[in-house]
């Protein structure tokens, strides 16, 4: 049993951050042990290929599906506008024939692809404001999404001979993946390395905040006091607009509670993150933070 996690999470130092992932990862993201979990039959007979190497039919369900939302906002565009014209852009789809003519499958690289895959896929658990937790229930995270995304990159890289990655890489995980195939594998691996290490883990739904910086805007970087060059009117003038201000900041927060409200909702109709399965596959229980509710993430804010 892993002890409450209700403590404030905290930065990872340098050594801690480098000692972890060399923990996880002795051979790589990409070393021969992964592979076995991963891809016991070997990365070019693995499903997870389809993620970088797509069939020509899901290439072309993705393309005429990519073509037609592109269309349908520039339809959208010119209906505001009052256009009523055709143009090039309102040409059928091309067919599945006529897209095979100039498709070509890329070549396989089983040295990159294993690793830009883990890699996305570890980023999805320790960044995106989730937080690792130890036996004694103290949180910690290795930082910004991008400063995460850059220690991944580097560990990833760290080899002479090996291909080498940039943060950008791994910048926002597997958000960038186009969902070809199940990760939840991949996400149970990473699991099963943590557990080893007495690591549990908890989830944070995703959400925005809004901040308001007009009353830093409005002071005055000076020094002088408030009453320094007052003038009523000026000053009834100043209270109407910050009046409207605070009106358009509360209705922009109304906006994205809705908004909050809205995707836990949705989220609950759907079957829980592939990373939460991957998680459950190896505890054998949702991390803490799985089912998000209402209730909680307002308090939280």
């Amino acid at each position: 049993m892993f002890a409450d996690d209700s403590e404030a999470s905290e930065f990872m130092a340098d050594e801690e951050r480098t000692s972890l992932l060399a923990r996880l990862f002795p051979l790589g993201l990409g070393g021969r042990d992964v592979l076995a979990e991963i891809a016991p039959d070997g990365w070019e007979r693995s499903p997870l290929v389809a993620e970088f190497h797509p069939s020509l039919e899901r290439a072309f369900a993705e393309h005429t599906r990519l073509l037609r939302n592109i269309r349908s906002l520039g339809l959208l565009k010119r209906r505001r506008e009052g256009a009523q014209e055709r143009t090039d852009d309102d040409e059928e789809v091309p067919t599945l024939a006529e897209f095979a003519k100039d498709w070509h499958p890329s070549p396989i690289d089983p040295a990159r692809e294993p690793v830009a895959l883990v890699g996305a896929c570890l980023w999805d658990i320790l960044s995106n404001n989730h937080d690792l937790v130890d036996a004694n229930g103290h949180r910690s995270h290795l930082g910004s999404f991008r400063f995460t995304a850059g220690e991944i990159a580097d560990f990833a890289s760290r080899g002479e001979d090996g291909p080498w990655f940039d943060y950008m890489d791994f910048y926002m995980g597997s958000s960038w993946i186009c969902d070809r195939v199940d990760l939840v594998p991949v996400y149970a691996s990473i699991f099963r390395r943590l557990r080893r290490l007495e690591l549990d883990w908890s989830f944070s739904f995703p959400r925005l905040h809004l901040i308001d910086m007009s009353a830093a805007a409005r002071s005055d970087p000076s020094g002088e006091p408030d009453w320094a060059g007052y003038s009523a009117e000026e000053g009834v003038e100043r209270g109407r607009r910050d009046a409207e201000r605070e009106r358009e900041v509360e209705d922009m927060r109304c906006e994205l509670e809705e908004g909050h409200r809205q995707a836990v909702e949705a989220a609950l109709r759907e079957p829980p993150p592939e990373a939460v399965r991957g998680y459950r596959e190896v505890f054998g229980r949702f991390p803490s933070g799985w089912p998000p509710t209402i209730a909680d993430e307002a308090d939280e804010s």
